[in-house]
């Protein structure tokens, strides 16, 4: 059975299919296929009570907009807490010198 009953068929379809999806038609395999064979390709069913042209064959492939990449963890995540590297119990503190252990209280300072 050919794919198109006739060349109006075609430019039907093909505007109301192939134009819309976000592939280009001039590369679409698909389509290609069903122009040079005059088949129906296996990717496209048929309406036998379709009400018009454009919705006698169905494209079983159209989408507008193209699938989604998969995203991949990139990065494990790991809390920036958590240090194996510190030794367990207390943490020292670095003496610096010239640096107080406390700082000295001021009586007389003026907040804003």
């Amino acid at each position: 059975m050919a794919a198109f009953k006739s060349k109006t068929a075609q430019e039907v379809w093909v505007e109301h299919w192939c134009v819309r999806c976000y592939r280009d038609q001039d590369t679409c395999e698909i389509l290609q296929k069903a122009l040079r064979t005059n088949r129906k390709p296996k990717e496209w069913e048929r309406n036998a009570r379709a009400e018009t042209m454009a919705k006698a064959v169905t494209c079983t492939e159209f989408s507008r907009k193209p699938p989604r990449p998969v995203k991949h963890q990139q990065f494990e995540d790991v809390s920036m807490f958590d240090d194996d590297t510190l030794p367990t119990g207390e943490v020292g503190f670095v003496p610096v010198d010239g640096w107080p252990d406390r700082p000295k209280a001021k009586k007389d300072v003026d907040h804003a």
